[in-house]
C-alpha cells in the first residue's frame, strides 16, 4: 500500500506488445496492493501526469517532454527494425504524402513520423487526428497512421510504411516505443521490483500469451506468436538508450518539439 494506504495504480496499455508485462498483475501470486488499469498511450500519459496513477506505460516521447518524470527499471517495448504494430498506409506514393490522419491515442508514433518525414524527404506533414478506423481516415487524409494491433490488419492494396524499419534505415538504431515512466521516485522504488517479475514471468509464457490473445482479438496466432517472439524487445539496453536520446535530439532538430529535457533513469 502507499503511505496513504491505497493501493499503488499501474497503467499499461491495451495492445498485445504491453501483455507480456502486465499479464502477471492478474494472476493471484501477484501482490495484493496492486491496481492495474488498461488505457490508450495519449490518455496513460494525461492521467500520470494529473497523478491518477503512479506508473505507467507510456509512450516513450513522455520521457523527454516534460519534468519531473523518470523512467523506473529495465524494461521497453522495443524492435530492431520493422515493428509490424506501427505503421503508415497511403492512397498515394510515401514520397507524396503531405496530409496524414493519425490515430488520436498515438504520441510516439505521431512523433517518429514526422521525424522520418522531415529527415527522410524533407516534408512537414499536415495531421488531422481521428478514431483509427483505416476507410473513414482516407476520406479525410491521403494517409493513416494506426498503431497497435489494427496496424497488424493494413491492406495490400495501399503504399505502406512500418515506421519501425524506417527508423532503423535512418539512424541504424533500434526504437523505443513506451517505457514505464513514474512522477514520484518512491513510487518507481517501490514498483521497479514487481513491474520486473512481471516481465519476466511474462516473457516465459509468451506463446500462452499469444495464444490467448489471439482467442480474444481474432488476431491470426502465427501472426500473435511471431510478433512477440521475434519482433518485440522488453529490455532497456544501453543500446536502447541510446536510441531514446537520438529520438530526443531528432525531435528537437526536426522541430517536433521546441523543447525537451534529458531523459531521468532510476
Amino acid at each position: 500500500m502507499t503511505p496513504g494506504g491505497r493501493a499503488w495504480r499501474i497503467g499499461s496499455v491495451p495492445y498485445l506488445n504491453g501483455r507480456p508485462l502486465v499479464a502477471w498483475f492478474r494472476e493471484p501470486t501477484a501482490p495484493a496492493d496492486l491496481e492495474l488499469t488498461l488505457d490508450v498511450p495519449s490518455s496513460l500519459a494525461a492521467r500520470l501526469r494529473g497523478g491518477d496513477l503512479d506508473v505507467a506505460l507510456v509512450s516513450s516521447v513522455e520521457a523527454f517532454r516534460g519534468e519531473g518524470v523518470a523512467v523506473v527499471s529495465d524494461i521497453a517495448i522495443a524492435a530492431d527494425g520493422p515493428v509490424r504494430s506501427v505503421g503508415l498506409l497511403s492512397r498515394v506514393p510515401l514520397d507524396r504524402v503531405r496530409h496524414v490522419a493519425v490515430d488520436r491515442s498515438s504520441l510516439t508514433s505521431a512523433a517518429l513520423l514526422r521525424v522520418i518525414y522531415r529527415r527522410r524527404y524533407g516534408i512537414d506533414l499536415a495531421y488531422t487526428t481521428a478514431e483509427p478506423n483505416l476507410p473513414s481516415m482516407l476520406e479525410t487524409a491521403e494517409a493513416a497512421m494506426l498503431i497497435g494491433d489494427p496496424a497488424m490488419r493494413n491492406d495490400d492494396d495501399l503504399y505502406f510504411m512500418d515506421l519501425g524499419a524506417a527508423w532503423k534505415e535512418l539512424t541504424g538504431l533500434p526504437f523505443v516505443y513506451a517505457v514505464w515512466l513514474a512522477r514520484d521516485d518512491a513510487a518507481a522504488k517501490r514498483l521497479g521490483p514487481a513491474l520486473r517479475s512481471a516481465r519476466d514471468w511474462g516473457l516465459v509464457r509468451l506463446e500462452e500469451i499469444a495464444a490467448d490473445w489471439s482467442k480474444e482479438s481474432g488476431l491470426p496466432l502465427a501472426i500473435a506468436r511471431e510478433y512477440l517472439t521475434d519482433v518485440m524487445h522488453y529490455d532497456l539496453s544501453e543500446t536502447k538508450r541510446r536510441a531514446l536520446e537520438t529520438f530526443r535530439e531528432l525531435c528537437e532538430a526536426c522541430v517536433v518539439m521546441t523543447r525537451t529535457h534529458p531523459v531521468r533513469f532510476l
